[in-house]
């Protein structure tokens, strides 16, 4: 929300990536923000539904060890095909920003970058450094909104693929999003019924090490698995 505040009127476009398991309420949030800014929203979906994933491809919910598989199904693949929608010529570099900053969670601490070059994607990030107070007094001097699933939550709930799912979030996410809990708990009896064995969601597979770092649109899951760092997760 600071990213988009500080620098709507410069980016060329807005893009929200609609996973397609996520909280609807928030969907609902970045479009009435961003038509109430008088921009233009590019919505986009991952080519494979999610439950078309759990039931077909990854054979199950995934796990923190499946959090590239699903960061990549849900989120790159729609910035590729973004890409390719606008690009002109070939071998053209897009600049796509991001907030996801440093001091978001102990994994990130030290890993985060003001830029990353990935093929035709040039990721900036102009808040990487800022602190939480810099970023609490920003949104207090220009009274910006609050996506109210981030208020309950404490994250946006973007994307529920429940890699890093912590024990009980999905009875937290039923108390304040009912249909969201069930829409879930409905994919798991689908899952079970087709002998699917990782058929729960937020479970973890097996134990393991951590995974890979995130993407660079990842802050949710990231935030929520410091609390288990020293678990023994894929």
């Amino acid at each position: 929300m600071v990213l988009f505040d500080a620098l709507k009127n410069e980016a060329d476009g807005i893009v929200h990536i609609n996973t397609g398991i996520g909280v609807p309420e928030t969907n609902d949030f970045v479009r009435k923000v961003v038509a109430g800014a008088g921009r233009a929203l590019i919505e986009m979906e991952p080519p494979i539904p999610y439950d078309d994933l759990v039931l077909g491809r990854w054979k199950g919910f995934p796990g923190p060890g499946g959090h590239l598989f699903a960061y990549t199904m849900l989120k790159e693949r729609c910035i590729e095909q973004l890409l390719r929608d606008h690009r002109t010529k070939r071998g053209q570099r897009f600049f796509l920003l991001t907030g996801v900053r440093n001091v978001e969670s102990q994994r990130r601490m030290g890993r985060g970058e003001d830029h990353r070059r990935r093929k035709g994607q040039v990721w900036v990030n102009p808040i990487n450094n800022w602190s939480n107070e810099l970023m609490a007094e920003y949104r207090q001097a220009r009274d910006l909104p609050m996506n109210e699933v981030t208020k309950h939550l404490h994250m946006s709930g973007e994307c529920l693929c429940g890699a890093f799912a912590k024990p009980g979030e999905l009875n937290e996410i039923a108390f304040f999003y009912p249909h969201v809990a069930q829409r879930i708990r409905n994919l798991e009896v689908r899952a079970k019924n087709q002998g699917i064995v990782a058929c729960k969601w937020g479970e973890r597979r097996k134990k393991g090490a951590l995974p890979p770092g995130p993407g660079p649109m990842c802050n949710n899951c990231v935030a929520w698995q410091d609390g288990d760092a020293k678990a023994e997760i894929t």
